[in-house]
């Protein structure tokens, strides 16, 4: 059998992954559940079925699968397959992130940041956030940027602010190119930069789809 879960499949091949390797290899068979279970998720190949999708998330969760273990949270918080549960959400994710998943940190960060599941508690949530951030995942970088910039469990520090957006900004993350943006506006990463404020609300909206950031562009022009 092989070691290795390899995507794009088909739903035909997706299925003969998980018989296959059920009792051979469990990393391939949760990866292989999670997978199938985006099939229904989304209606590929199949009936559209998120109680589907969320019960094969569960399988894989069991199998140690730390992207199942987001993808349990985010349904709970979204009520995705199952009913809205900011409790059972924050469980999810706080077991994923002691897996070590990036997307779980910064997941247990927001919970922290809008008490969802739990207290407000905003000096947890940056310690969240910079785990993520040290994983490299987009959305932490951002978060981490923001707290930064407006002093959120930590002290206002523009530079490490600036540091975190364009990070994220370089790997195509509307969100920090935007907040760079507003950086550089603002006059806050350095001297004021029209130029650059103006390339990066472009990258943000034109490239990325951030739609609310036209305003600013027709701002910008007039």
């Amino acid at each position: 059998m092989s070691s290795n879960f390899k995507q794009p499949c088909s739903l035909k091949e997706t299925r003969k992954i998980v018989v296959e390797n059920r009792n051979e290899n469990k990393y391939v068979y949760a990866q292989a559940l999670r997978q199938l279970a985006m099939f229904y998720l989304r209606g590929v190949e199949v009936q559209k079925n998120p109680e589907i999708a969320f019960n094969l998330w569960l399988k894989a969760a069991k199998e140690g699968d730390s992207v199942s273990y987001y993808n349990i949270g985010k349904a709970y918080k979204d009520g995705v397959g199952t009913q809205v549960n900011f409790k059972k959400s924050f469980k999810w994710f706080k077991r994923g992130a002691f897996l070590g998943n990036p997307s779980c940190w910064t997941a247990l960060g927001r919970a922290y940041f809008y008490g969802f599941g739990v207290e407000v508690n905003e000096k947890k949530a940056f310690e969240c956030f910079k785990v993520a951030a040290e994983k490299e995942d987009l959305i932490g970088e951002f978060f981490l940027g923001l707290c930064f910039e407006n002093g959120c469990g930590t002290d206002v520090n523009y530079q490490e602010a600036f540091k975190y957006y364009l990070k994220g900004a370089q790997k195509n993350s509307p969100e920090s190119q935007h907040a760079l943006a507003v950086l550089y506006a603002k006059g806050k990463a350095g001297e004021y930069n029209l130029e650059e404020t103006f390339r990066y609300c472009r990258l943000a909206t034109l490239e990325q789809g951030y739609n609310h950031v036209q305003k600013a562009l027709g701002f910008l022009v007039n």
